[in-house]
């Protein structure tokens, strides 16, 4: 019995040894965007062109039932902000 002990102890030595120098530690860091599971109220894109590109209200989310209190004009071109200067417009 203790011959057989003996050389499970030296295979566990000589297996759990052999790997020092190469076993590289890995690990996996993952990332989950849940932002949008507390974003409950249904928004729209409220660009008011006749502000400057740089002031953080040229475009806003905005709640939907806020949009009929807003100025806005019917709008159909591509969605930019150099095409949207001048304008105040609603994107559903």
């Amino acid at each position: 019995m203790r011959k057989i002990l003996s050389v499970v102890a030296v295979i566990f030595s000589i297996m759990a040894f052999a790997q020092q120098g190469k076993v590289k530690r890995v690990a996996a860091v993952g990332f989950l965007n849940v932002e949008n599971l507390w974003d409950t109220i249904r928004s729209a894109d409220y660009i008011d062109g006749t502000k400057d590109k740089t002031n953080p209200a040229f475009h806003r989310s905005i709640p939907l039932d806020s949009v009929k209190f807003l100025e806005a004009e019917k709008y159909e071109g591509q969605w930019s902000d150099g095409l949207l200067v001048g304008k105040k417009v609603v994107r559903y």
